[in-house]
Order: structure tokens, then C-alpha cells, then sequence
């Protein structure tokens, strides 16, 4: 089978492109040919995509989304706009001119310039030149699935949705209607659906779940075996102190999504010295991250973003690995499937009744579960302290994890993938 993913990044580290090489990785060896359709977000992703002649790699470079997005964030990371920043923002009024052609684009619904237009236009003319089987259009970016239900094209279409659209809880309601009509349109249009069992709990519970046929529902494919990449990657920039007990949380800290509010008064109020909490790629502001580490004692230690290949080892490195549930329960967090698969004791805070984290935590030898309450929060504190200081030394063989947790394997998920596809 000739498969084409349509993702939103191929080298950058984006929960879709992920999900999208490790099925690569399973189907080629059913004898699958994988290629890839991708917007790369920055010019130096793009060039780096065409010097590697890699033959299965399709990129394109807009500049209306990328030059926009790279405006936004030269801004948003000037904390203390110095002289030099804002200098560079003046010599460089295109990005400024870019921003303003993005929101006039997006006013006047001109579909052409948008991003949508262009993934459209490059799909065609790219099956036009090769004979796929099928165009697979993994969400989030929703550029893709909007464009692959628009295209004229002969192949199969399918759409790996792994976020919600109209319903997506943090968006303004003003939006919802009209995405509403976009994202029934895709399940009108594209032939098959593939979903996470937790986001279609949540279609059903909408306006979208009528409209959504026959779908297949997979778990995120990410537990596997990580000592192979372990043992290749650099040693981390982070070094842990091996006098205390390391507790690990990898991951961006987005209120509303993911309050840490309750995470630092929880370390705070702990009486252990030797327990620390490192926070890694945050996100938050350094103020916010300065006024957290004095309130902890020093207990709570903020780290900068690191690559991904350097996250496997100091996961493999700490003591405890920490998961902050979402407030958005259709939504599993990814990098617990990762904490999962390494076997290491895991703390899980979660924010609801219902989240699906629980299922998982219910299977897992050493887990401790907390629900995100302030009540009694020194006993909560005493706690996680005396789980800390139990678990650290215990760790459990990938065997029984890839036992336990099959239906999440890579293999499990390409093999049904694959099934689903033929038929």
C-alpha cells in the first residue's frame, strides 16, 4: 500500500508528525511505502527538508503562516524588549507586513491565500505525479483534513483526528458554528475516519458524533521501547543531583489547559528537603517561574526546552516522572504512554472526574493518582513525599508493559491501520 501523510511538520517535534513516523516505522515493514506532504513552520526547516534529498518527502514553505508565525513569537519573547530586539523587528517591517496580510486574509476568507488553499493545491498536483493508495491527513494543523476533503483527487481519503475541532472547549464560542459546518463537511467528504476512543466519547456527546461513520479507534501508538533511542542520544544538558529524589515533569505548562497552580503549592508545602521537581520547557513566564522556585524553597527547579532525544534520557535518568492531567478530559496527554513505557514510578495529578488518565493509572503497578484539590493539601503534600521516597528504586520490565498495555503498541495500532485501510 502506497500511503501519503499530510502533516504539519516533519522534523519538528509536533504530537502528529510523531504519531505519523511511528506508524512509519510498523507499516514498512508490511511492505508499506511511506511519504510525507508537510508545511515546514520556519525557512530553516524547509531548507533542511530539501537538502536531504530524502525521496519520500514532499515540503512546501508558506509565507503568510510561517514568516506570521515567526513574527509572533519574536514577539512574545521579548520579555524586556531590549534596544537590539526591536531594532531587528524595525529592520525587518516584512514580517510586520506579513502579519497584516495574514489577518486581512483571514477577514476577507480569501480560501486561495489561505493556508488550507495551498496544502489543496500542492496535494493535487502531487497525486497527479504519483499513485497513492491512500492520502492519510493527520490533525492538528486542521489546514489538512480542510484541504484533503476539498481535493480532487481518485485515492482513498482518511483523516487521523487526534484533537477536537468545533468543540474544543478553550476555543471563543462566536467560532464554533462555523467550524461546526467545516468539520462535518470532512466527515462528509473523506472516506474514513481514525480517532482516539476518548475523543470520540466526546463527538458523541456533540453535534459532530452524528456525523462521524464507522470510525477507527486507536490509542496513541507510543508505547514502546525507548532503550534503543536512550542508548544513541547525547547525555542531557540537565544534570539531576543524585543526593536527592528527582521528580520530572517534560512539557509546557498552558493555563487553562494545564494549571500548575496546585502542582507548586503541592511541592511547597512539603517537608522533605531532598525531593526535588524539575519542570522542563515550561513556557511560563520567568517571573511566574522565579516566584514558584522561592515559595518551594528551592524544591521546584524550572530547565529550559530540551530536544526530544534528550527528554528519553533524562526521563530514563530521574527517580519519579510526573503527569499533569488536562482540564480538557476528551484529551489524553501523550507523555504519560512515554513516562508508561519506560516503567518508572509515576505521579499523576489529575484535574477531573473521568480523566482518561485514570484507566491507565488503574493498570499500572506503581502510580499514585491525586485529584487537584487544595483541601488538606499538606497531607496531600506528606503523600506524594512517602510515595517518592517507597517507589523510587522500583521499575518495571518493558515485557510486562507491552503486555499490559498492548492496544497502545505501535504494532497493535499499525496492524488495525492496516486492516481498516483494506476494506
Amino acid at each position: 500500500m502506497n500511503i501519503l501523510f499530510m502533516i504539519n511538520a516533519y522534523t519538528a517535534q509536533g504530537q502528529n508528525a510523531r504519531i505519523a513516523k511511528i506508524f512509519e516505522s510498523e507499516l514498512t515493514k508490511e511492505g508499506c511505502a511511506i511519504s510525507y506532504l508537510f508545511h515546514a513552520g520556519t525557512r530553516p526547516e524547509y531548507r533542511k527538508a530539501k537538502k536531504s534529498r530524502q525521496t519520500n518527502l514532499y515540503p512546501f514553505y508558506f509565507c503568510i503562516t510561517g514568516d506570521y508565525t515567526a513574527f509572533i513569537e519574536r514577539l512574545s519573547g521579548m520579555r524586556k524588549p531590549s534596544f537590539r530586539c526591536l531594532r531587528e523587528i524595525a529592520v525587518h517591517p516584512y514580517l510586520f507586513l506579513v502579519a497584516l496580510k495574514r489577518k486581512a486574509v483571514e477577514a476577507l476568507g480569501i480560501e486561495r491565500l489561505k493556508l488550507s488553499g495551498v496544502y489543496q493545491r500542492k496535494l493535487e498536483r502531487l497525486c497527479r505525479k504519483n499513485l497513492f493508495d491512500v492520502v492519510i491527513a493527520v490533525s492538528n494543523p486542521f489546514d489538512a483534513p480542510e484541504a484533503l476533503s476539498n481535493a480532487s483527487i481518485s485515492c482513498m481519503k482518511a483523516h487521523y483526528q487526534i484533537d477536537p475541532y468545533a468543540y474544543n472547549d478553550i476555543l471563543p464560542e462566536q467560532s464554533r458554528q462555523k467550524r461546526l459546518q467545516q468539520e462535518v463537511a470532512w466527515f462528509q467528504r473523506i472516506e474514513k475516519t481514525i480517532m482516539p476512543p476518548e475523543l470520540y466519547a466526546h463527538a458523541l456527546r456533540h453535534e459532530t458524533g452524528k456525523h462521524i461513520k464507522n470510525p477507527l479507534l486507536l490509542g496513541y501508538p507510543l508505547v514502546r521501547d525507548l532503550k534503543p533511542q536512550i542508548a544513541a542520544s547525547a547525555h542531557p544538558s540537565i544534570r539531576l543531583d543524585e543526593d536527592k529524589i528527582n521528580v520530572l515533569f517534560l512539557g509546557a505548562l498552558n493555563i487553562p489547559i494545564r494549571d500548575p497552580s496546585f502542582l507548586f503549592a503541592l511541592f511547597s508545602m512539603m517537608e522533605d528537603a531532598d525531593i526535588r521537581l524539575h519542570i522542563v520547557g515550561s513556557r511560563l513566564p520567568n517571573a511566574v517561574a522565579v516566584e514558584a522556585e522561592k515559595a518551594s524553597f528551592g524544591k521546584i527547579v524550572f530547565h529550559d526546552y530540551i530536544p526530544q532525544e534528550e527528554a528519553f534520557t533524562l526521563m530514563h535518568d530521574a527517580d519519579i516522572l510526573l503527569n499533569l492531567g488536562n482540564s480538557e478530559i476528551h484529551q489524553l496527554p501523550s507523555k504519560i504512554l512515554d513516562y508508561i513505557s519506560l516503567g518508572k514510578p509515576i505521579i499523576n495529578i489529575y484535574k477531573k472526574e473521568g480523566c482518561p488518565t485514570l484507566k491507565l493509572m488503574k493498570e499500572y503497578p506503581i502510580a499514585l493518582s491525586l485529584l487537584e484539590n487544595m483541601d488538606d493539601i499538606g497531607k496531600r503534600a506528606a503523600e506524594v513525599a512517602q510515595f517518592c521516597r517507597r517507589a523510587r528504586e522500583e521499575n518495571i520490565p518493558f515485557e510486562h508493559i507491552s503486555a499490559l498495555y498492548e492496544a497502545y503498541t505501535p504494532q497493535f495500532a499499525a496492524e488495525r491501520m492496516l486492516q481498516y485501510l483494506s476494506h
